[in-house]
């Protein structure tokens, strides 16, 4: 009876033993149904593309503008008169025979010129003394009368000047060569006309003129 009862405790042992076993076993993972993982091959470097920097094209220089030779002024003009005389050189055929100035005082010309008025469209000259009839529009088309830009004070004083500088040397040229004839430019239009015609009858001769 002894004998049974260890032979039933050492299978008790053993029982207990193989459940503690079973129980602390570690769980074992199934084996994964997934595909292992494809390794990528690197894609071989791009060659770098590099932009060409186009150098632009030679500057050419533009050849020198030939300068221009300076006019001529009225002093040059008259020295060189003194190596060929004006009046050896016409451009008709014919020699100069005489040279007229039309002597008017410095501060008429100032009035006539600074009270000029002029059609803008047909031309007509007019003067703040003798002004159109209607509010400075033409009598002849209808065209508004004006003072032009060159006809102010300050160009009138601009073009005299210029006057005294290059044609006052001609002048005392012509003068000294005693073929000036002065004339008075004061009156009337008709007046000062024949005073002209007068000049030139009396000092060129009939078949030259």
């Amino acid at each position: 009876m002894l004998i049974l009862g260890g032979v039933l405790a050492c299978i008790s042992i053993v029982l207990v033993a193989a459940a503690w076993a079973l129980l602390n076993k570690p769980k074992e993972t199934p084996p994964s149904t997934q595909s292992p993982p494809v390794e990528s091959k690197p894609e071989p470097p791009k060659p770098a593309v590099v932009a060409e920097k186009k150098s632009p094209p030679p500057k050419t220089k533009k050849p020198a503008k030939a300068e221009k030779p300076a006019k001529a002024t009225a002093a040059a003009k008259v020295a060189a008169a003194d190596t060929k005389p004006l009046w050896e050189s016409p451009t008709d055929g014919r020699p100069l025979n005489l040279a007229i100035n039309l002597d008017v005082p410095r501060e008429i010309v100032l009035d006539r010129l600074a009270g000029r008025r002029v059609c803008e469209n047909c031309q007509r000259v007019y003067h703040v003394n003798m002004p159109p009839k209607s509010n400075w529009i033409c009598d002849t088309c209808g065209g508004t009368v004006v003072q032009r830009d060159d006809d102010t004070a300050e160009a009138i004083d601009r073009r005299l000047e210029l006057y005294e500088q290059e044609t006052v040397p001609i002048i005392e040229y012509y003068r000294s060569k005693g073929m000036l004839a002065e004339v008075d430019g004061v009156g009337d239009g008709d007046d000062v006309f024949d005073r002209l015609v007068k000049a030139v009858n009396e000092r060129v001769p009939n078949d030259s003129a």
